[in-house]
C-alpha cells in the first residue's frame, strides 16, 4: 500500500513532511532463525548462562510454529553442576562417601504452535525515531520522534506444545526445607545435616507440555521523512501466558561411593516432594528484517522440586535472519524501532 505525502508533528513540536512508502502488516517475513549468544536462566533449582537457537515459522497468517533449544557454554556457567562435581559428597555416620551420581548439564527444549483465533487489521499510529546529524562545532546526532498514521495488526491466539528441561541441582536445601529423609539400599538413612549442608546433588528432569494464550501486535510501516530518509516500525511483539504441566517429573537417586573400596550406597529420592504444575508469563519482540536482532523474557514457576520452581529468563538473539518462503516481497531493512 502506497500513500501520498502527509504532515506529522514531532515530539519537539516541529512539523515534518513524510511520504508513506509501505504500510502492510500482513506482508511480513514468515520464517525467522535466531542465533542467541546470551540467555540467562535464573532458576531456584539451578542458574545457568547459556547460548541458544530458535526458529519461528508463520504459516497462512494463522499458524505460528516455534522451536527453542538452550544449553550452557561450559560447566563453569552451569552453576549447580559445577558445584556438584567440585564439592559433591555424602556423609554417612563419620564416613565421607564421594558423590557418584553423574550430574546432567542444563538443557531446555520447547516446540509448539500458536493458532490465531482472532487476527485483524485496524487503523492506528506508529511512533518513529528520527536521527538528525548536526555539523556545528561538534558533530553529533539529535534524536526526535514523529507519530504517523499506520495500520496495526492485532491477534489473539491459543498456544500449546512440548516443554522439557533437565538440570543438576543441590538437594541439601530441599531436604532441610521439606524435612525429607532418604533411605539407602543398605537400610541407612540420609537427612539434612550441617555435614551434608552443601554437598548433596542430584538431577531433576521434567518433560511435559504447555497450554496457554497470547496477544500480538504487528506493524510494518516505512516512511520517507524530511532530512532523515527512510525510517519505519516493523516490530512483531507477542505477550503470552501458559500453564505448564509435567506429570513425569523425575529425580535421580543419590549414589555414594566409599573411597578405595567397592562399597556403594544408593539413596532413593522418592521421599522428596515434587510439583507437576507451573505457569509462566513472558514476551518476545522480533522485527520484519532480513538481518537484525530479537529479545524476550519470561518469569514463572516451573514444575519440578516442590518449593524450587521460581525462575526468570532473559534472552537476546543476534543475529536474527528473516526470510519469505512464499514469494512475497522482501522485508524492509529500515532498522526502525
Amino acid at each position: 500500500m502506497v500513500a501520498g505525502f502527509a504532515l506529522a508533528q514531532s515530539s519537539s513540536n516541529k512539523v515534518v513532511n513524510y511520504e508513506t512508502i509501505a504500510d502492510e502488516p500482513y506482508e511480513i517475513n514468515n520464517l525467522w532463525l535466531h542465533i542467541q549468544p546470551l540467555t540467562a536462566d535464573m532458576f531456584q533449582t539451578n542458574m545457568a548462562i547459556c547460548y541458544g537457537v530458535q526458529a519461528d515459522y508463520l504459516m497462512k497468517d494463522k499458524y505460528h510454529f516455534e522451536a527453542k533449544l538452550r544449553g550452557p557454554y561450559a560447566k563453569q556457567v552451569d552453576f549447580a553442576r559445577q558445584l556438584g562435581e567440585s564439592n559433591g559428597a555424602v556423609m554417612i555416620g563419620d564416613q565421607r562417601y564421594e558423590l557418584a551420581t553423574k550430574l546432567d548439564r542444563f538443557l531446555r527444549i520447547q516446540a509448539g504452535m500458536t493458532y490465531h483465533v482472532i487476527d485483524r487489521e485496524k487503523k492506528g499510529v506508529a511512533r518513529l525515531v528520527m536521527a538528525y546529524k548536526k555539523q556545528e562545532r561538534y558533530r553529533y546526532e539529535n534524536y526526535d520522534r514523529i507519530t504517523v498514521n499506520a495500520q496495526v495488526r492485532n491477534f489473539v491466539g491459543v498456544r500449546g506444545g512440548f516443554e522439557h528441561y533437565e538440570t543438576a541441582t543441590a538437594l541439601s536445601p530441599v531436604l532441610r526445607k521439606q524435612g525429607a529423609v532418604l533411605t539407602g539400599d543398605d537400610g541407612s538413612t540420609l537427612a539434612y545435616s550441617p555435614e551434608n549442608g552443601g554437598t548433596l546433588f542430584t538431577n531433576v528432569t521434567a518433560p511435559g507440555m504447555y497450554l496457554g494464550g497470547s496477544y500480538g501486535i504487528i506493524r510494518n510501516i516505512s516512511v520517507k521523512a524530511d532530512k532523515v530518509g527512510t525510517i519505519g516500525d516493523d516490530r512483531f511483539i507477542t505477550f503470552y501466558g501458559d500453564l505448564l504441566l509435567s506429570p513425569w517429573v523425575k529425580l535421580d537417586d543419590i549414589i555414594a561411593h566409599l573411597d578405595d573400596t567397592e562399597k556403594q550406597v544408593t539413596f532413593s529420592t522418592a521421599a522428596v516432594k515434587t510439583r507437576k504444575i507451573g505457569f509462566r508469563t513472558g514476551f518476545d519482540i522480533m522485527f520484519n528484517q532480513r538481518s537484525y536482532f530479537s529479545f524476550g523474557g519470561e518469569v514463572g514457576f516451573r514444575p519440578g522440586i516442590a518449593g524450587r520452581g521460581l525462575y526468570a529468563e532473559a534472552r537476546v538473539g543476534l543475529p536474527v535472519f528473516g526470510f519469505k518462503m512464499n514469494g512475497m516481497r522482501t522485508a524492509n531493512n529500515t532498522g526502525g524501532f
